[in-house]
């Protein structure tokens, strides 16, 4: 894999985005993989801190950088009732019961794995890049979860919640983002009907 982009969190943390080198090693969603990269190319997001190196999302660029760009153009509000840190911990009571009262904040989500989810918001003027860990099995049958190996309850996944990390981020680094982000997806190959990002 070869680190194509990468958005840096501070001094020692950073967002970096990986794609194969080698075609036969891409995945294109929509179109046979080319030596071109596509918006439709899988891409792999990466967290990557002094201590490790986490698996954030494995998606297409539309909807792993093209989400980001998104929503760094219109960050949301996270409402005051909600705790930073606290709202994939909500999320996963709510998908875990199938509730009907599902909490107002998915534009806050950017992507979410089988292991976390991450979240960009802003509260009391601050902004906030959220990772934290989902419970694995939500979406697996409840039986057939519990012959994992690994397989712990979700309320051992509440009693244990934490956060994995909080950025707390500057408005020079959203700016920065956007810009990189921009930059990256004029250049990326799109089918002939895709309007620019930059034209939303």
């Amino acid at each position: 894999m070869n680190l194509f982009f990468e958005l840096k969190i501070n001094d020692k943390n950073s967002l970096m985005f990986f794609i194969p080198s080698d075609v036969e090693d891409k995945l294109n969603y929509l179109f046979y993989p080319t030596e071109v990269i596509n918006l439709f190319d899988q891409i792999t997001v990466v967290l990557k801190t002094d201590e490790t190196a986490l698996e954030l999302a494995e998606d297409s660029i539309d909807f792993t950088i093209g989400s980001l760009y998104h929503n760094l153009k219109d960050i949301s509000e996270l409402p005051s009732i909600y705790k930073v840190g606290d709202v994939a911990r909500l999320c996963n009571i709510d998908f875990y019961h199938e509730s009907e009262d599902i909490l107002d904040i998915p534009s806050c989500i950017l992507w979410n794995n089988q292991q976390t989810m991450t979240f960009l918001y802003s509260q009391q003027g601050k902004i906030y890049l959220d990772i934290s860990p989902r419970y694995p099995w939500l979406s697996e049958d409840r039986e057939e979860s519990k012959k994992s190996d690994d397989f712990f309850s979700f309320e051992d996944y509440i009693r244990d919640y934490k956060p994995i990390k909080i950025y707390e981020l500057s408005q020079e680094t959203i700016d920065q983002w956007r810009a990189q982000c921009s930059h990256f997806l004029k250049h990326v190959e799109k089918p002939s009907g895709i309007k620019e990002y930059d034209n939303d």
